[in-house]
């Protein structure tokens, strides 16, 4: 029987001939392709396209429109996290995976991930095994989805733009016939340009690296996007260093921000901010600059919903509820699709205590096509809401969603929140 359905596998590539490309093969070609054989997929991976580059807007179109994405997120590759979160915003299938004895990221470790292991035959069979029972919970379940509609084109042109930069940036210094008794590893620092080595840095796991990356780029007063992008990663994962460049970039050169950075890394850059307790500093450094763009008539509804959240979430941080409430409510005028917005204004409703409205929103989305892709903690969020408000039902109905999406959050739950367990 031909193929009819597509698999587009999300994973870290890596050179020919390196350990990371050896793992992606072995995961492909025994454990994915065995996985998927008996469902009628066609399994796909960037680098079985034949085109002259892998960053495409077929890439992204693949990212987006696939019945199905298995996303590796072994080694934590930027990559990867980028092709993964475009995933998410389509609330389409996708099943996430990592290696057995890898750390789990943070911003990830709420999704449900399968562990695979290649260590022997057997493993690598239980692995196929467990992948398989999570294809046929989404075959049963008909591939529900409900796509946020982000432009494919404006997608591909960032990744463009960010291959680029990468093919010109360069180091002041280079490897000279001098440096033929240096440290290996000190050659291969001066061969790397600076973003290709925060890049290189970060995959790794290497905080050290990544910050010695960055701090580079900036002494070098490289292009401010890059900056902005490099800095915030940092930041938000608590580099106080970090923190300073970003602000100082984003009071100098917040105004040569192109859409697509805001797009993709407003949100990295609040959370920095908020993390510090800076909601308000934030606010007055990039509202001018999204305000430019939320006025643009070539900026499409779904971009503008993703800029006025950001702006509403920080407005909301600093006690401003009343603009934060407006703001929100405009969000989900321009995009009704992205259930999380529901979730910002249930908060807005609590901080003005409106607490019938809070629910009404909870309302919208729990009982969404969508609802058990949300993030484990804003169903937590909605059961604690529920309970304390004699909602007993919904109550069991989202908790039901939860354990069945994250059982250790359900446990977490029932031991956080006081009398849960004698309505279950």
């Amino acid at each position: 029987m031909a193929n009819n359905r597509t698999c587009f596998l999300i994973c870290p590539i890596g050179d020919e001939g390196s350990e990371i490309r050896k793992n992606s093969d072995d995961l492909l070609e025994l454990i994915i392709a065995p996985s998927l054989e008996r469902y009628n997929f066609e399994v796909i991976r960037a680098d079985k396209i034949p085109k002259p580059s892998t960053i495409t807007t077929d890439i992204i179109q693949l990212v987006q429109n696939s019945d199905l994405c298995i996303i590796d997120l072994t080694g934590s590759n930027p990559n990867v996290f980028y092709e993964c979160g475009r995933r998410h915003e389509t609330g389409k299938p996708f099943i996430q995976l990592i290696k057995k004895g890898d750390k789990l990221p943070f911003d990830v470790s709420s999704i449900r991930t399968i562990e695979y292991d290649l260590s022997s035959p057997r493993t690598t069979r239980e692995s196929t095994v467990v992948i398989q029972k999570f294809v046929e919970e989404i075959i049963n379940s008909g591939f529900q989805a409900k796509s946020s509609g982000v432009s494919l084109s404006s997608v591909a042109d960032t990744l463009e733009r960010i291959e680029r930069r990468l093919n010109s940036i360069s180091y002041e210094k280079s490897l000279s016939s001098t440096n033929e008794d240096a440290d290996p590893s000190e050659k291969i620092k001066l061969q790397l340009r600076p973003i290709e080595y925060f890049i290189k840095a970060f995959e790794k796991g290497d905080a050290n690296g990544a910050r010695e990356a960055l701090l580079r780029m900036h002494e070098l007063n490289l292009d401010p996007i890059d900056l902005v992008i490099a800095s915030a990663r940092l930041a938000e994962a608590g580099d106080k260093d970090a923190f300073e460049i970003l602000n100082k970039v984003l009071t100098i050169s917040a105004s040569k921000l192109d859409l697509r950075t805001w797009v993709g890394f407003t949100y990295l850059i609040r959370r920095a901010y908020l993390d510090q307790g800076k909601g308000k500093e934030c606010y007055d450094l990039i509202n001018p600059s999204l305000q430019v763009f939320i006025a643009d008539d070539k900026v499409s509804v779904m971009e503008k919903a993703i800029l006025i959240n950001d702006i509403s979430v920080l407005q909301s941080s600093f006690g401003d509820h009343e603009n934060a409430l407006n703001n929100a409510k405009k969000v989900i005028e321009l995009d009704n699709s992205n259930l999380i917005y529901y979730y910002n204004l249930a908060l807005i409703y609590q901080d003005l205590n409106l607490m019938d409205k809070c629910v009404e929103q909870l309302d919208v989305y729990t009982n969404g096509e969508g609802t058990a892709d949300l993030p484990s903690y804003i169903l937590t969020y909605a059961i604690g809401v529920y309970f304390r408000h004699n909602r007993p039902q919904d109550t069991k109905r989202v908790y039901n969603i939860l354990k069945k999406k994250d059982a250790g959050e359900a446990r977490r739950a029932l031991n956080t929140i006081d009398g849960l367990q004698a309505i279950l």
